[in-house]
């Protein structure tokens, strides 16, 4: 019986040995998934963060630019900085202004009676400037009908001063 006692004792000790070796264990993985779960999360809130900046900051600002682009603000800019498709993007958008810019220029200066000026079509297909290149033309060659008509009529009113002025002599 003591024999049986004695393994028994060694048989607990044993037990309550791994026992603890397996709650020390559960802890430790505790701490690590714990760990693991605080580094997950810092990434995915920098991930977050870095998204923002870089691409929901940006596009907002480029949207209230086209809006205010759209109620007829030609002079908008979005300054965005870097080799990225939203700084492209930003780019893009400020040579659209600047075409429109020069599009505008050449309208106030058509409103201003200017028929020198010349348009440069940004490709085949810019219809806004080829719009504006015909106005100048049809402009022009009106102003022409115009001065010639005017030329006749002088001539005529002075060939009409002339025969009165011989027959009144």
């Amino acid at each position: 019986i003591d024999s049986i006692l004695e393994l028994s004792r060694v048989v607990n000790v044993e037990t309550n040995a791994r026992v603890e070796l397996v709650q020390r264990s559960q802890q430790h993985t505790g701490i690590g998934l714990t760990l693991l779960l605080a580094v997950i999360g810092i990434l995915f809130t920098a991930t977050g963060l870095l998204v923002h900046l870089r691409v929901i900051v940006p596009l907002g600002l480029l949207t209230q630019a086209t809006r205010q682009l759209a109620l007829g603000r030609l002079d908008q800019q979005v300054d965005c900085a870097g080799r990225n498709e939203m700084a492209d993007m930003a780019r893009a958008f400020a040579e659209v202004c600047a075409y429109l810019n020069t599009i505008a220029d050449v309208a106030v200066g058509l409103s201003e009676g200017n028929l020198d000026q010349q348009v440069q079509l940004k490709s085949e297909h810019d219809r806004l400037g080829q719009a504006c290149a015909r106005m100048l033309e049809g402009l022009r060659s009106t102003v022409a009908h115009v001065r010639g008509a005017a030329r006749s009529m002088s001539d005529a009113a002075n060939t009409t001063s002339a025969a009165v002025t011989q027959t009144s002599a």
